[in-house]
């Protein structure tokens, strides 16, 4: 007699915080740490052994892929994969993603883009095919809604990203423009489309946010899904094609950011748990309103030569995945960072000192030298502490987040 599976949505997300929320969070602290000490090691160098580039190459590899593929990748086998398909296969999931992960983080800082990061990165690649695979063929037809409109997107944009890494491949590396332009249209899509797009799925999935979504939240997505492939003109700058197309894209970007400005109202917080609960999504909600006016007016044709700047990319990526992204996938899948205790408000109000600090010195050092303000402070030394600061947050939250559970098990 065959034997019918019976779901138990329980065990399934004690499963997911397990195998993927959980770990994630190690490899947040993993990042932020080897950001820290990045940055410290510019302001006083102590060590010959690890070049910088190759550590800033593992630092980013362990942010994009450990803590924020892992908590996408559960949130995805949770709530949108049949949950009899995803009890399956999200362990062997997991520890291939681990591997692949601990094999970046090694080869990546020991001797960059080389064989052993590269078929390590292609063992990511895979299984990140595998499970958008899954969720064209096993999704969870129940599920409707805001939520999944944006993670099948994510996945579209997320599979489609993948394409740049190859072809950076065909043009033989990281050097000359055509490599400029696979590189920019990766990051990209990966950014805008994946990352950004799965982050909204997340935040819809939350009742309250999903209730208030309406009519303006799905011509929102509607904007955003139709906009962003077009958007990808603006990439053509480095080729030095004809200035038409980059006009173009700069008002497929502007249309893209009006979507997003749709979206907040139904983003915008009216009560949470706790003070620094709220204060975590009134940000992300500033943020993200921020970045959707800022990213069409760096690829407006009179300014593209200006925005291009190396350190501003880096403070507008660190504005999005630091202090917008990771405060925001805390306090919305890790519930213990969301009861209104002292303890949490300390946490969380710690890594909304050190991300927005961080964000606010890296913007400034770019933006002060075009306008010759000139201040001597020990920036690098400033940026570690604030490093720091976010790496003993981060220690706190995991110690928390296992205290929780054993606590919850033990009762």
């Amino acid at each position: 007699m065959l034997k019918h599976f019976i779901p138990d949505h329980a065990v399934m997300a004690r499963r997911i915080e397990k195998w993927y929320y959980f770990p994630a969070l190690i490899w947040l602290l993993i990042a932020v740490a080897a950001g820290t000490w990045i940055r410290f090691e510019w302001h006083n160098p102590q060590q010959t052994f690890f070049e910088i580039p190759n550590l800033i190459h593992a630092h980013t590899h362990a942010a994009l892929l450990g803590w924020v593929y892992l908590v996408m990748a559960g949130f995805t086998l949770r709530h949108f994969i049949q949950e009899e398909t995803a009890q399956k296969l999200l362990v062997p999931m997991s520890v291939a993603l681990q591997i692949s992960n601990v094999g970046m983080l090694v080869s990546f800082a020991l001797g960059g883009y080389a064989f052993w990061s590269i078929l390590f990165s292609s063992l990511h690649l895979f299984l990140t095919l595998w499970l958008a695979i899954l969720f064209l063929f096993s999704a969870d037809k129940n599920r409707k809604g805001l939520s999944r409109d944006f993670a099948a997107a994510a996945w579209l944009w997320q599979v489609l990203s993948g394409f740049g890494p190859f072809a950076l491949a065909f043009t033989g590396g990281m050097s000359g423009t055509m490599a400029q332009f696979w590189l920019g249209s990766y990051l990209f899509l990966l950014l805008n489309g994946w990352i950004i797009f799965m982050m909204l799925s997340i935040w819809f999935n939350q009742p309250d946010v999903a209730a208030r979504s309406g009519r303006l939240g799905q011509i929102g997505f509607n904007i955003m899904y139709i906009s962003l492939l077009p958007a990808l003109l603006s990439m053509l700058y480095p080729l030095g094609i004809s200035e038409s197309l980059i006009r173009a894209g700069f008002i497929f970007n502007l249309i893209h950011g009006i979507g997003i400005l749709l979206l907040l109202p139904a983003l915008w917080p009216r009560k949470s748990a706790s003070l620094m609960v709220h204060f975590v999504l009134i940000t992300a909600c500033i943020l993200l309103g921020i970045k959707a006016i800022i990213q069409p007016v760096s690829y407006f044709p009179d300014l593209i030569h200006i925005t291009q700047n190396h350190l501003l990319k880096v403070g507008f990526l660190h504005m999005v995945l630091l202090a917008l992204l990771s405060p925001l996938l805390l306090v919305l899948l890790y519930t213990s960072l969301q009861k209104a205790e002292m303890t949490v408000n300390v946490i969380l109000g710690s890594i909304m000192l050190s991300v927005l600090t961080t964000t606010a010195i890296l913007f400034w050092i770019p933006l002060g030298s075009m306008a010759g303000i000139f201040l001597f402070w020990p920036w690098q030394l400033i940026l570690g502490i604030s490093g720091l600061t976010f790496t003993i947050a981060i220690l706190a939250a995991s110690y928390r987040d296992v205290t929780l559970k054993l606590n919850t098990t033990a009762n």
